[in-house]
């Protein structure tokens, strides 16, 4: 676990987020989703979705945020779901939100 993420927080946020963060967001460890790859391949999961899953847990992984007023509940914890298929394609829970995978199912 890493309590103070200054100096190591993720490229591309505004200099309000890195400070957000930096400040308030602990990081804890994480299993890694490349120890799942052959199960869900196994099970058709495309490569390209868990590629995806394991990016973006590469990036956000164990992030944990406090609650914040514009959300409903907290902490938010960052890190990606197992994935799951429908008529839209491939997506995997995502702490807030879903992430899509780029190719159909």
């Amino acid at each position: 676990m890493q309590l103070h993420l200054i100096g190591n927080v993720p490229d591309g946020l505004t200099l309000r987020a890195r400070s957000f963060v930096s400040a308030h967001g602990v990081k804890v460890d994480v299993r890694p989703v490349e120890g799942h790859r052959q199960w869900w391949l196994d099970r058709d999961v495309p490569a390209s979705a868990i590629d995806r899953m394991a990016a973006y847990q590469e990036r956000w992984g164990g992030l944990l945020l406090p609650p914040a007023p514009k959300y409903d509940g907290g902490p938010k914890y960052l890190d990606p779901d197992a994935p799951e298929a429908d008529s839209a394609g491939w997506w995997f829970e995502a702490g807030m939100q879903r992430a899509r995978s780029p190719t159909p199912s």
